[in-house]
Parts: C-alpha cells; sequence; structure tokens
C-alpha cells in the first residue's frame, strides 16, 4: 500500500511545481502593482507621526513657479508674502522656515561641503517640533548654535563636534531700508545629536502634489549632508523665510473661509489648501504617475491568478483515484481534507520565498524600479488576500474530491 501510494503521489509533483511557479508570479505581479501607493502610506505614516499639525485645520502656501524662479535666479525676493498670510483675520501664527545648500565648514583644516541647511523659525519649532525638544535648546551652548546632522554629516561630525558653519547667499532684509542683501554667514556650531532614521522632518515645501510639500522622509536625508537649527537672531539676524509656510488659523476660526480669502490674497503668488489636500494632491499624482504600469501588471495578475485557479481544480480532478486509494485505504474525509490544506499551504510558503526574493530583480529588470525596497503592509495584504483566495479556491475543489472519492468507493469497492 505505501508503495501504491508512493507511485500514484509521485506523478504530482511537476503539477505542484508548476503551481507554485504561477502563484509566486502571481504575488511578484501584485507586489509591483501596489509598491507605488505602498510607498506614499509608508511616507504619509512617518510624516504623520512627525507633523503634530492639525491636517483638516492647518493650511499651506505653495509660491508660484514665477516668484520662486525670481528668487533663486535674481534674488528678488517678497516679504509682503509672508505679511499678508500675518495680517489676515483669522490666522494666528504662520510657520516659516528657511532652506539652503552649499554651505560647508572647516573641520580640522579640511573643507566640508554640505547639501543641505534646514533653519526653523522659533515658532514652528515649538508648535511642530521637527525632532524631540527642538525649540528648547535655542539660545546657545558656549556661545555656540546646537544643530542636528544627518547620519552622513555624523560621519564627519559627531555628537559634540564643534565647526563654523559658512552659509552663501543668505538674503537679508535691511528694517531701515526695506532692502535685500546677499551675504554670507559664518555661525558658530555645536552637534547636538543625529537625526532619526525612520522619523521625518517637519517641511514646508514647494508643492500640493506630493508629500514633500509637508515633510522629508528620514530615506532622503539620512543619506545627504544636512544640517538642521532652529533659528537663534543672535547668530542669524533678521534673514528672510522661503515663501513656502504652514498657516495655523485661530481656535474656532472658519477655515473654508480663511482658506478662500488667503487664496483671493494670494492668488498672483501661489496657491493655498490644507494638509488634507496635500495629501489627497499626493495620492492622485502616485496614481497618474504609474498608471501605465499598474495597468499592465493588474492584467497579468489577473491571467495568472485565474490560471492558477484553473490549473489547481483541473490537479486535483485528476486526483480522483489518488483521493479515493486513500479513502479505501481507511483514511478519513477529515484527513484528507487535512492533507490538502498542508499541501497547499507548503504551496504558499515556497511561494511566498520567491516572491520575497524574485520581485526586487523583477522590478528592477521589467519596470526600472531601482529603488524598490519590497512589499510594505499594502503589499502583504493584497498578497495575503490572494493566498486566503487560493486556499478557499483548492479547499472548495477538495471538498467536492471527497464526495467524488466516496462515490467512486461505492462503485469500485474492494477493487
Amino acid at each position: 500500500m505505501l508503495r501504491l501510494m508512493k507511485k500514484l503521489c509521485s506523478k504530482y509533483f511537476l503539477r505542484e511545481i508548476f503551481l507554485v511557479a504561477t502563484l509566486a508570479l502571481t504575488v511578484i505581479f501584485t507586489s509591483i502593482i501596489v509598491e507605488p501607493v505602498d510607498t506614499y502610506l509608508g511616507d504619509r505614516a512617518q510624516i504623520r507621526r512627525a507633523l503634530t499639525l492639525d491636517r483638516g485645520g492647518t493650511l499651506h502656501f505653495a509660491p508660484s513657479v514665477l516668484i520662486s524662479w525670481s528668487a533663486a535666479t535674481e534674488g528678488e525676493y517678497l516679504p509682503e508674502v509672508h505679511e499678508t498670510m500675518k495680517n489676515q483675520d483669522g490666522v494666528e501664527a504662520v510657520l516659516e522656515m528657511f532652506t539652503t545648500g552649499g554651505a560647508f565648514s572647516e573641520l580640522n583644516g579640511e573643507t566640508v561641503n554640505f547639501d543641505m541647511f534646514a533653519l526653523y523659525s522659533e515658532d514652528f519649532a515649538n508648535r511642530c517640533p521637527p525632532w524631540p525638544g527642538a525649540g528648547s535648546d535655542t539660545g546657545g551652548s558656549g556661545g555656540r548654535l546646537p544643530v542636528k546632522v544627518s547620519e552622513t554629516a555624523a560621519e564627519r561630525l559627531p555628537v559634540g563636534s564643534e565647526f563654523e558653519l559658512k552659509l552663501y547667499n543668505i538674503l537679508s532684509v535691511d528694517e531701515e531700508t526695506g532692502t535685500v542683501e546677499d551675504e554670507t554667514l559664518s555661525v558658530p556650531c555645536v552637534v547636538a545629536g543625529v537625526l532619526e532614521d525612520g522619523r521625518a522632518l517637519p517641511w514646508a515645501g514647494s508643492s500640493h502634489k506630493a508629500l514633500g510639500g509637508m515633510g522629508y522622509v528620514s530615506r532622503y536625508f539620512q543619506d545627504t549632508m544636512l544640517v538642521a537649527a532652529v533659528y537663534d537672531p543672535e547668530f542669524f539676524g533678521d534673514i528672510r523665510w522661503d515663501y513656502p509656510a504652514f498657516i495655523v488659523p485661530k481656535n474656532g476660526a472658519d477655515v473654508e473661509a480663511l482658506e478662500k480669502a488667503l487664496s483671493e490674497r494670494l492668488g498672483g503668488w501661489g496657491e493655498v489648501c490644507t494638509l488634507d489636500g496635500i495629501e489627497r494632491g499626493a495620492f492622485e499624482n502616485t496614481l497618474s504617475e504609474n498608471l501605465p504600469e499598474q495597468l499592465k501588471f493588474i492584467l497579468l495578475a489577473l491571467v495568472a491568478l485565474f490560471g492558477y485557479g484553473a490549473y489547481l481544480f483541473l490537479s486535483i480532478r485528476r486526483r480522483e483515484r489518488q483521493l479515493a486509494v486513500f479513502y479505501i485505504s481507511g483514511m478519513t474525509k477529515g484527513r484528507i481534507f487535512y492533507i490538502n490544506l498542508l499541501v497547499n499551504v507548503l504551496i504558499y510558503g515556497l511561494s511566498a520565498i520567491i516572491d520575497r526574493a524574485a520581485t526586487p530583480l523583477v522590478a528592477k529588470a521589467f519596470v526600472y524600479a531601482e529603488d524598490y525596497r519590497g512589499a510594505g503592509a499594502l503589499g502583504a495584504i493584497c498578497a495575503g488576500a490572494l493566498f486566503l483566495m487560493a486556499l478557499l479556491m483548492s479547499l472548495a475543489a477538495g471538498i467536492v474530491q471527497n464526495r467524488n472519492a466516496a462515490a467512486i468507493t461505492l462503485y469500485h469497492r474492494g477493487d
């Protein structure tokens, strides 16, 4: 009897291998489909943890391309943009920040270039701390400005390092004359800590179509030379802030009316929307940018899934004699059910291993997603749903074949 069962079982190894490969391809295609949305959800969750502002009640100003270009190329600056926001009825605070590149420090006689310097206003740091304790350490430490650095910058500037941070192209505003001057600042700094990996920086960006308009995800800045600080007039004097800003309404203010009023007054300079609006715009942009590849792989995933289901059913149909022999030899229907369940679980386990190993290779080879990091929560949920669907299909087919095995037993009893 053991020899007979081994002979009967050995015929189906090739079919099971085919099922494993088909299901693995289905999961691979599904993981690639949902990866952009998965990345969006992960970035949004990281930004939400760091951005403590009310998403439905906080407004964001994104400057037009024209004034951003003028500020970057011609050095023109319009202080009335921020003045308009601050003087609008119903506005409690305008959270400002300043970013620049090309900064460097003299460290042990060596020049170290920085990719970015981020400066948060005191009000920004107090209302929405970019890192724990931000805003409480202003005022300097031993005559030096405490700063936070990225992990890459920390390799050259470990915690406790003292250095001179030289910033070029800083536009300062002369309050007496109202003129804007191009200056170079040299700020004595001390490294107070390293920016946490996995924690986004609250960020007033210049777009309503990307999450970068409200936060800077850690994976982007940890690999760059980034220095961040909280504004202190002792070290910086009066400087101009970037045009993008968060607008905090007063308690009880009508946010929709305030958004409409600010849009009318700032219409020539940019756009105003809520933080929720940025999230919606970023999600729509994610879908539209990846739509062609999504449609392609959705079709492939559907073909693979239905192909898997059809082949699985036909495979079980061909196992009627095997199931009948098991039943005649004394195996109960429940035991046969659990054997089918165990076989399918093994198939899904092998498919999951193949999916985890092959998906990054397929993503890079077919959709040129060089930065693919693997399926996140949404990818895992979708893969689990596919596994559950296939499992239910196979178990349903197995139950049907149990009945067929019983009929075969009655017709060929003892044969």
